[in-house]
């Protein structure tokens, strides 16, 4: 009847704009003139400024609580995010295109599939394990520069003993 919503009009019965006639009972030639006075007296305007106000309130204090996350640094800028990653991702392919030639010389003399199995997945231990360290270093750099760890996983020997033909 007055055009306003029901979480209004409750919070107009809350501050008793619209007066009650019993528990749950408003009578309506009192409510209307009621609303009407509140409307010209300009009541209206001022919760909708109470409103806007609680957005700036809102708008600002997650601004500031963003500034503080930023100086503890627990929050980085997207683009150091990216250049960690990118550095990451080179280390890791660095370090896993380097395998073939750590491995070559050393399944090469194996014979026992087993044995092949623990030799790869011992290096594929150490290239994590190496891409860990690596990640590790670029986050308290913060993104910067090339990986050392990268570098001295792909420094070792390559190749075993003498070639060993399998048995058939």
């Amino acid at each position: 009847m007055l055009g306003i919503s029901r979480r209004h009009f409750d919070r107009l019965v809350i501050d008793e704009v619209i007066p009650r006639a019993a528990p749950r009972l408003f009578d309506l030639a009192a409510a209307v003139p009621a609303y009407v006075r509140y409307v010209q007296t300009g009541k209206a305007a001022s919760s909708q400024m109470a409103a806007a106000r609680l957005r700036l309130v809102n708008a600002q204090h997650r601004s500031l609580e963003q500034r503080t996350l930023e100086r503890r640094r627990e929050l980085v800028e997207r683009a150091e995010v990216e250049r960690v990653y990118a550095a990451t991702l080179v280390a890791l392919s660095g370090a896993l295109e380097g395998m073939p030639g750590r491995l070559s010389g050393t399944l090469a003399t194996i014979d026992q599939p087993a044995l092949i199995h623990e030799a790869i997945a011992d290096e594929v231990r150490r290239t994590r394990t190496a891409a860990a360290a690596a990640l590790a270093e670029l986050s308290l750099r913060g993104g910067s520069g090339a990986p050392a760890a990268a570098t001295e996983a792909d420094g070792g020997r390559v190749g075993g003993g003498e070639p060993r033909v399998a048995a058939r």
